[in-house]
């Protein structure tokens, strides 16, 4: 068995596998730049007003932790916390929030497959840029992004897009959500919102939108640093194979 068979078979369930991991020749037509060429680092701008902290949220127990290092229960590792450096092989605090019909999602429960989580803010139009991407409505960034959008909707990955803030810097809300939904409905990726304040307190240094990538184990695959395309690329080579 391939190296890259071996991967796809670990990654899929017995009901949606998908031979060879094949991703569409038309996807990738989408974008004109080479893969990871780019260096795309995003906006800089607001922190809001709010203060994000969780405490207008629904609370650590609804949604599977919050981020203080508590244990959330036997469905979750316990939380190591927001003061926990970002690093590859480094557990990840729980992170939680509500999907647009108002379901509470933990992301420490997300254990079956690899796990994108792409911080964004109605504000930040390279959000948006990718969103309409992911949606197959606009041009992609790098191509990177049409194999991604592959992955997802064949489920072999789950994308979670945390938007964080609204047009405005402040804490975005279920309608927010629920109107970025409907604007970018792609087929198996999740919005949701940013209950516990994991976007200023955890997950973005300097811009948006930053991108993440989590492991089954919920430990950090590989992380932004300066440039949101970068950890994407790490995911696709390890899923298809360094060239």
């Amino acid at each position: 068995m391939t190296r890259v068979a071996t991967i796809c078979m670990g990654l899929l369930s017995a009901t949606a596998m998908i031979a060879g991991c094949a991703v569409d020749e038309d996807d990738t037509e989408a974008s004109s730049s080479g893969m990871g060429e780019t260096g795309m680092t995003g906006e800089t701008g607001m922190t809001g007003e709010t203060g994000m902290t969780g405490e207008t949220g629904t609370g650590g127990d609804e949604t599977g932790g919050d981020g203080d290092g508590d244990d959330a229960g036997a469905d979750c590792p316990p939380d190591p916390g927001f003061g926990t450096p970002i690093a590859p092989g480094q557990p990840a605090a729980h992170m939680g929030g509500f999907l647009p019909d108002a379901t509470s999602l933990a992301t420490c429960t997300l254990t079956e497959r690899p796990t994108v989580i792409d911080v964004s803010a109605e504000w930040c139009g390279p959000c948006h840029d990718i969103a309409a991407c992911m949606d197959a409505k606009g041009q992609c960034p790098d191509i990177v992004f049409t194999y991604m959008r592959t992955l997802v909707t064949q489920g072999t990955i789950n994308w979670i897009t945390l938007l964080a803030q609204d047009q405005y810097g402040d804490k975005a809300g279920l309608a927010n959500v629920q109107a970025w939904q409907d604007a970018y409905p792609t087929q198996n990726l999740m919005v949701m919102t940013d209950e516990l304040g994991a976007a200023e307190n955890y997950l973005v240094d300097d811009h948006w939108p930053t991108i993440h990538v989590l492991w089954f184990d919920q430990t950090w695959f590989a992380v932004d640093t300066g440039s949101y395309v970068d950890p994407l690329v790490d995911l696709y080579y390890f899923i298809y194979g360094e060239p």
